[in-house]
Order: structure tokens, then C-alpha cells, then sequence
């Protein structure tokens, strides 16, 4: 199975404070644009794999598709205790988003993961519960479940659909590291 996985843009941003943890409160619009990463989904291979065609991208437990999709077979298993498993999925990302440059690329990897398992086992984990469990794997993550603008508040968790925002060709550039 193949999805795209779309990167985002902060419309405004308005850092608000800063909390003990070290996180920012904000108020931002974020909104999906048309750059993607494109994430390959293989349902027949046991236990959890995640590569990148990108060595800037770790291809291990530290990569949040691999830590959302841990999440979601350790809410299933607890969901399903008749059918406890075995789950596994491995994952092919194939990077056209820039890493590091604030466009929500592991996040939205992350969040994206969400759907085909979910889709795959027959969707029996609510909207709701795919929310509170995006927002473990990540503050924005829970903005990638749904491709619409969207105010966050809080660290970027606290989402608000908007859709007040009209389509414009955006350029979005990103110059290489030195």
C-alpha cells in the first residue's frame, strides 16, 4: 500500500511562552501542502521495520513512523486481547520533504503511518484514539491525521480545523547546509 504523506506550512506563528519541559507554547495555522514524502506499507513482514532513501533519517526506533506504529499495535494489542497479534509492518519512506527545515516531515511520516494500519486491520481504533495516540508520538503529529488547515495551540497538539484558507501557490525553499 502506498500513501502520501504531506509536508506543512505555519500561515503565522505566535510563540506564546515557554514551558518547564522546554517546549513553546504557540498559536500557529498550519496547513498541508502539495510536497510529500511517498511511504510504502508491506502488511506481511513480522514485527516493525521503517528505511528511508535518506541517510539523514533513522531507520530504527528512533524514527517516528517507527514510534507511531509501535504505538498503534500496543493500543491494539490492549484493544483486542482475543486477538492479540502477531502484528508487523515494514515501511518504505521515500523522502522528497527536507529534513529539519520545519516542515513537518517525521511528523507527518508519523501521523500517515496511523491510517493504513488502522485501515488494514478493519479501523478499529476511533478518531479519537488515533488522536490521543498521535499526540504521544509527537506534538504536530495529531495536524498530519487529517489533511486540513488547522489552529494549534498548546505545543501544536490542540487542533481546531479552519477552513477559512484559500489555495495559493506557495514556494517553499530550503538551501542546503554548508
Amino acid at each position: 500500500m502506498k500513501i502520501l504523506s504531506p509536508a506543512k506550512i505555519n500561515l503565522f506563528l505566535q510563540v506564546t511562552g515557554k514551558r518547564p519541559d522546554g517546549y513553546h507554547e504557540l498559536v500557529t495555522l498550519m496547513s498541508p501542502i502539495s510536497l510529500h514524502d511517498v511511504m510504502t506499507f508491506n502488511f506481511e513482514s513480522p514485527g516493525i521495520s521503517v528505511r528511508c532513501d535518506s541517510d539523514q533519517v533513522p531507520d530504527n526506533e528512533d524514527n517516528l513512523a517507527f514510534k507511531a506504529a509501535s504505538l498503534f499495535y500496543h493500543r491494539l494489542t490492549m484493544k483486542r486481547k482475543d486477538h492479540p497479534g502477531p502484528w508487523g509492518v515494514s515501511i518504505f519512506i521515500e523522502k522528497h520533504i527536507p529534513v529539519a527545515a520545519g516542515l513537518g516531515g517525521g511528523s507527518s511520516n508519523a501521523g500517515r503511518t496511523v491510517l493504513p494500519l488502522n485501515q488494514q486491520i478493519g479501523r478499529p481504533l476511533s478518531a479519537a484514539e488515533r488522536y490521543h495516540m498521535g499526540r504521544a508520538s509527537g506534538a504536530v503529529v495529531p495536524c498530519f491525521l487529517q489533511e486540513m488547515p488547522a489552529v494549534a495551540t498548546g505545543i501544536g497538539e490542540c487542533l481546531e480545523i479552519y477552513g477559512g484558507v484559500e489555495v495559493w501557490a506557495v514556494v517553499v525553499a530550503c538551501p542546503a547546509s554548508p
